[in-house]
């Protein structure tokens, strides 16, 4: 009986053995094949995922040429939570083209075991109705390009292969290029948050990055696709790597969802549609008579336009014939949901920002650093009183800013609800802190009312980067990369007001352009003692619309014809008149006055090849202006004893540039420390490409046509108390005009220092 029972217990004893050492090899294995993984419940990132079924396809639309491959990522939900043994399933997926027909379809088989241990239960975890579901490992597979170059979109069908598994969900993501120019740069301008996570992802640490790994993380960015009919599809905060554990709701795609691709107007929501370059616009809708229709252009020098929609010969679809650069605004007086594409048939997305949904019990708390400048974006509900706490480290109050909001309701922007419904929200009321205390460790913000809140940040040195086109920027050749001016930053206690749903996604849309009738005065500055060299030019450029004309001066022409300039001569009007001659050789440009023009000289002094201008007549497009010459790289620095509202840039050259000619402006001013609602930009560099609308050429003999530029905007804001100087520089030579703002004009008066437009 003695050896009987210790047998029994060695034997037990071994099976233990056995048993710890198969649990710990396949923990072990398991280790070395997972990623790595935040276990703070603070750190983490719900997703929103999508089931997955057999009978109803998901369909998520791309465009092929701007995707270089898309990955599809799923999860295996069990239906019992202690299964240990592989389960199969299969996804089969189509590529449909513009009118959903199939062009290729494809089956992609996973195997996928559920996660038993405890850390990856917190980590793995689904959650659906409040209820913990049975998960396993993300299983995910890629498309390449060539997969789908004629494809528009790609559907989704589950293949069960297990009746083990309660189901499938799934998330999809394109990966599409960025085309930086220098990685380098391009890596630092990403905020620190992201680069924290590709670094992490890579496994080698902040600094360990080779080249190439840089280059692929800068080069792409991921996009999540949203599957047609599903609605509460997270873009904000949802990104390719994240933290588990997923969130999910599932769908009955019954017909009450309001499809999130469709842009919904009613008597108190317009929508409306950036058009960049001029092509047909094309929507679908079921109520077209409903709905009107409004052109506008961008630089106002047209009015608005009615426009008429054309029925096509496909069923709900109409066409918007021949729209021109602009906006277009749609309008409707009952419910009506519509889906608009450009004119290669691409869908429009509509633009969506998450903000934080708060009330008075409720405070956001975000860490800053001293050197930041930072602008609050706030929708109150209704009139609310905002406070801004500032901290130091040790949790002692530093400042404290209060400032009173109206509530204005938004015509074009909406509230999108989690069932899809679309509700009004406040507009957008922007706030600016230039200088934080210089111990500033975070701040609090806090309202007595409801209200949504986003929070963005900058460092006071960095250059603003951008392009300048009085038509569309998208077909010129930049090597610019154009950098945001803000950053959109997230709370340190974001998990806490995620978890709590106090977060509102807000559907954005553009307003049409204010007619802006200023009562201020625009007076040219004299540069005479700045630059040395200086001439006269003949500009002609439009005006907006809705202003009013200006008696015209003598410095105002009309381009006449030969035949009218033969009646000036003969005339001998009482008063001068000046005619300037363009030819096409030299002397390129000659002007005379009118009652000196000896009777001989007139049929030497016209031909068909010369252009003729006069200062007469009842519409004289052309004006006189003092240019003066910007050498290349030289500063150029404007003191100032009384402060503009702003600074206007007007460039010019005598030939076209192979790059793009870039203006650089330094402010050296003193700015406010309180709360604005204004922002002034230190250090600023603009990309300028030739104006397609404006014309010029120099009243000289041997300079002739000039390559005009679009005008440049320095606005000096409120947050200014006393501007001291303002710094341009040019990377090439050019001629120039500035032209400030004040309240009133200057008592001299000088016709070559004058600009109307």
């Amino acid at each position: 009986m003695f050896y009987i029972r210790w047998a029994i217990i060695l034997g037990v004893t071994m099976s233990l053995a056995a048993f710890s050492f198969t649990q710990v090899r396949q923990f072990v294995t398991w280790l070395s094949s997972a990623k790595p993984l935040l276990e703070k419940q603070s750190s983490e990132t719900r997703s929103n995922v999508h089931w997955l079924t057999q009978d109803k396809p998901l369909i998520y639309t791309f465009t092929a040429s701007q995707t270089d491959s898309i990955r599809v990522l799923s999860n295996a939900i069990f239906s019992q939570p202690d299964y240990q043994q592989p389960a199969d399933y299969a996804i089969e997926y189509t590529m449909l083209d513009a009118d959903q027909r199939a062009i290729t379809q494809a089956v992609y088989h996973h195997t996928s075991k559920l996660a038993l241990d405890e850390q990856q239960q917190q980590v793995k975890q689904i959650i659906e109705n409040r209820q913990s579901l049975a998960v396993s490992t993300g299983q995910s597979f890629y498309l390449n390009h060539s997969q789908f170059e004629n494809a528009t979109a790609i559907a989704f069908r589950l293949i069960l292969e297990n009746p083990l598994l309660k189901g499938v969900v799934l998330r999809v993501h394109s990966k599409e290029k960025s085309s930086p120019t220098d990685i380098y740069s391009a890596w630092l301008r990403y905020p620190l948050p992201w680069r924290a996570r590709i670094s992490n992802y890579h496994t080698l640490g902040g600094n360990a990055l080779s080249e190439q790994e840089i280059f692929n993380a800068v080069k792409y960015d991921w996009r999540k696709l949203a599957p047609q009919g599903v609605p509460n599809v997270d873009f904000t905060t949802d990104t390719l790597y994240e933290t588990l554990p997923y969130h999910i709701q599932s769908y009955d795609f019954s017909t009450s969802q309001l499809s999130l691709d469709g842009f919904f107007t009613d008597h108190s929501l317009s929508a409306s549609v950036n058009v960049t370059q001029p092509q047909d616009i094309y929507f679908s809708t079921t109520a077209p008579e409903a709905l009107t229709f409004r052109w506008y252009d961008y630089n106002q020098w047209s009015p608005p336009q009615e426009l008429t929609a054309i029925k096509t010969n496909t069923d709900t679809l109409y066409k918007l014939s021949n729209v021109s650069r602009g906006m277009i605004t749609i309008k409707s007086d009952t419910a009506v949901l519509s889906q608009w594409f450009l004119a290669n048939k691409q869908p429009i997305d509509p633009l969506h920002s998450l903000y934080y949904q708060v009330n008075k019990q409720d405070a956001i708390k975000y860490s800053v650093t001293s050197d930041s400048q930072i602008k609050l974006d706030i929708r109150p509900a209704k009139s609310t009183h905002l406070t801004v706490n500032i901290y130091d480290e040790q949790d002692s109050l530093i400042k404290t800013y209060n400032t009173h909001l109206e509530a204005h309701k938004s015509e074009f922007d909406r509230a999108l609800n989690d069932d899809t419904e679309r509700t009004p929200i406040s507009e957008s009321s922007l706030l600016y802190l230039h200088q934080l205390p210089s111990n500033s460790a975070y701040i609090m913000v806090q309202s007595d009312g409801l209200m949504a809140f986003k929070l963005h940040t900058r460092k006071a040195s960095y250059h603003t980067h951008s392009t300048l086109c009085d038509t569309s920027c998208d077909k010129q050749n930049s090597a610019l990369f154009d950098i945001p001016p803000w950053y959109p930053q997230k709370a340190d206690n974001d998990y806490q007001l995620m978890s709590q749903n106090k977060t509102i996604t807000v559907r954005l849309f553009s307003a049409p352009p204010a007619q802006d009738v200023k009562k201020t005065a625009y007076v040219s500055r004299d540069l005479s003692n700045d630059l040395a060299i200086a001439n006269t030019a003949l500009i002609n450029s439009p005006k907006p619309y809705y202003l009013p004309k200006d008696a015209f001066e003598t410095y105002h022409y009309a381009e006449v014809d030969m035949q009218f300039a033969q009646q000036l001569l003969n005339r001998a009007p009482p008063t001068p008149i000046n005619l300037i001659v363009k030819s096409n050789h030299p002397p390129l440009v000659r002007e005379f006055d009118t009652r000196q023009l000896a009777s001989s000289s007139n049929g030497m002094l016209f031909s068909n090849n010369q252009r003729l201008f006069a200062n007469v007549g009842t519409s004289r497009p052309w004006t006189k202006q003092r240019l003066y010459k910007l050498d290349a790289n030289r500063a150029l620095k404007l003191n100032y004893q009384k402060t503009p509202y702003s600074v206007v840039v007007k460039a010019y050259s005598t030939s076209s540039f192979t790059t793009a000619l870039e203006l650089s402006t330094q402010i050296d001013a003193q700015f406010k420390t309180q709360i604005n609602q204004t922002y002034s930009f230190e250090n600023k560099r603009t990309q300028l490409y030739p104006s397609s609308t404006t014309r010029a050429f120099m009243l000289h003999p041997s300079l002739g046509e000039l390559v005009a530029y679009p005008s440049m905007t320095v606005l000096i804001d409120s947050d200014i108390s006393e501007l001291n100087s303002l710094i341009l520089k040019s990377n090439k030579d050019i001629w120039l005009s500035v032209i400030e703002e004040f309240e009133e004009h200057s008592p001299t008066f000088n016709w070559w220092l004058n600009e109307d437009n």
